[in-house]
């Protein structure tokens, strides 16, 4: 390692090290940031473009490898990305970006891997696959501007100034080891979490497998305007958010599902609060579990207020890893392999995602590799209303069954944001969950 720089795993990436270990599911953590291109693409500058991005922001050349029992980050000196090239024609395109979304990545040999898709002479993809463990979403809206930069800089000959990384992830790493561990996050966590029972996946067709096989499959759909205002209506009302408000619903829905009074959903929670690492490629991102206890005699607007109350709790803490979570409270030992997030729900209210390239145009495009839970749920803002995508296993789901979520979803949804003094169990029955 003649030249390399050792630092020990941040936090974030020692949850997503072990969550990806625990599994045996490579898969899972993977990204993809991808654009469909639009105008004769100069690959050359392309290659140049994500090779410099690379040299900037240490933690896109480095190995996440276990050293003398250590979790480290190994920073290489130098590291070419090669961009691979691939013709293709519109037949089978989605087919074929799935599968290169979905190729596992060895972090003790590189977190990214970038291909060029040509399609013709004028029309192209590049999609970049990079681990979870040094990206999150934010850092894809960097990689959205560094790369335009430098794009245009190589290709027009004119120099682009950008700003030094500062920190590098090595350097945040050590940070956080120099802080130590909030008590008071560790304290709420083991309060919160002592008497968990087994969370499950709702109406899943199958257990799980002994063997995952790592498919995936992908529902998308729309939440209509309309049912989008009337959301945010419900939020106001509540003091709250969209988000809060969606948490409620599906949790209403997976114990509807479950027969049960409570379920568990993770989300993602952002370490970004510092200005300092707005620059910053990273996993800065880790998830909360959200505990969300679902009364079946308590109206929807008593739910969505509790809600609010555990999303505040979960965020107000959520500096403690999702590692640290599971290991200070006991919930790895006492759950053993059974997932303590089958379900996932993030949301995206700022979604911009776009690149500025001289003679070409650029639409980003999404391709969605394996979930974070057995369910994942995103949802992304698209004027008053939201784009959503389900990504679910396919070891466990069927597309009928997927399907029948996403409707029972927006039905009960509109019914509760519609009918908030209703009691969640009148709202379930009356669209035929139960």
């Amino acid at each position: 390692m003649s030249g390399s720089k050792v630092y020990p795993m941040t936090f974030e990436q020692e949850s997503v090290w072990l969550a990806e270990r625990l599994s045996g599911e490579s898969s899972r953590y993977l990204e993809c940031w991808a654009y469909r291109l639009h105008g004769a693409v100069d690959a050359d500058a392309v290659q140049w473009a994500l090779n410099r991005i690379v040299d900037r922001h240490e933690c896109l050349r480095s190995r996440l490898t276990m050293l003398d029992e250590r979790l480290v980050q190994v920073v290489e000196p130098v590291h070419t990305t090669t961009l691979e090239h691939l013709d293709l024609g519109e037949n089978g395109l989605d087919e074929e970006l799935h599968r290169l979304a979905e190729r596992p990545l060895d972090l003790n040999v590189s977190p990214l891997r970038a291909a060029l898709v040509h399609l013709s002479p004028t029309e192209s993809v590049l999609l970049v696959q990079i681990h979870h463990a040094v990206v999150d979403r934010w850092s894809l809206d960097i990689l959205d501007e560094e790369f335009s930069r430098l794009y245009s800089a190589r290709v027009t000959g004119r120099p682009q100034e950008l700003t030094p990384v500062s920190p590098q992830m090595g350097e945040y790493a050590l940070a956080q080891r120099a802080a130590g561990l909030d008590s008071a996050a560790v304290d709420y966590w083991r309060d919160r979490l002592h008497d968990i029972p087994v969370p499950l996946s709702p109406l899943a067709d199958r257990p799980p497998p002994a063997a995952p096989s790592s498919r995936s499959g992908v529902h998308s759909f729309t939440i209509a305007p309309e049912l989008g205002r009337q959301v945010h209506g419900l939020a106001r009302t509540a003091r709250t958010t969209a988000f809060t408000v969606f948490t409620a619903t599906l949790a209403a829905l997976s114990c509807g599902y479950l027969g049960t009074d409570e379920t568990v959903i993770g989300t993602p929670v952002s370490r970004r609060a510092d200005g300092d690492l707005d620059g910053t490629i990273g996993c800065l991102t880790d998830f909360v579990p959200l505990r969300c206890p679902v009364p079946a005699r308590q109206e929807f607007a008593g739910l969505v207020a509790e809600t609010r109350t555990t999303v505040l709790g979960a965020m107000t803490h959520g500096s403690l890893s999702y590692a640290e979570i599971m290991a200070r409270t006991g919930v790895r030992r006492r759950l053993r392999s059974a997932p303590l997030c089958p379900t996932v729900l993030g949301l995206d209210d700022d979604r911009v995602g776009r690149l500025d390239l001289p003679e070409v145009s650029a639409e980003r495009i999404e391709v969605h590799s394996r979930g974070k839970g057995a369910l994942q749920l995103d949802l992304a803002v698209d004027k008053d209303g939201y784009d959503a995508v389900l990504t679910y296993d396919r070891d466990r789901y069927d597309p009928p069954t997927v399907r029948r979520m996403a409707e029972d979803l927006c039905a009960v949804l509109g019914t509760a944001v519609a009918h908030p003094d209703w009691e969640t169990a009148e709202i379930l029955s009356s669209n035929g969950v139960s």
